[in-house]
């Protein structure tokens, strides 16, 4: 493969890497938020997913996010969910906002893997 050749292979699976939580949700989280931010930390961080799997995780994700707006005291700024799966050489996501606050948010971002290693 050349220097500047691009591996164009469809992305085989993908990994999830560290939470990004903004300063503005930081300093104002609630209770419900923390609980969803645990949870994230302990079953989304630093995990590989399977193409077939990211329909899975999605779901699971907007369960927590549902769970999260019924225990939220600010019922008028509940949170919403976007997700993005990696398609050729760009990269995807997984975002949580508040939806009155869209500065406020978790972002994990979403690499994907495309075949194997060959030896040269």
């Amino acid at each position: 493969m050349e220097t500047n050749e691009v591996n164009q292979e469809i992305v085989q699976g993908m990994f999830l890497c560290w939470i990004q939580v903004s300063n503005k949700l930081q300093k104002s989280e609630t209770e419900a938020e923390w609980a969803l931010l645990s949870w994230l930390y302990e079953n989304a961080v630093h995990r590989t997913v399977t193409t077939d799997g990211w329909l899975r995780l999605c779901k699971a994700i907007d369960a927590r996010v549902e769970e999260a707006n019924r225990g939220r005291y600010d019922v008028d700024s509940p949170l919403d969910s976007d997700f993005h799966s990696p398609v050729g050489l760009t990269s995807g996501y997984i975002r949580i906002w508040r939806m009155k606050d869209p500065m406020a948010g978790i972002n994990i971002p979403v690499i994907g893997w495309r075949g194997t290693f060959e030896e040269i």
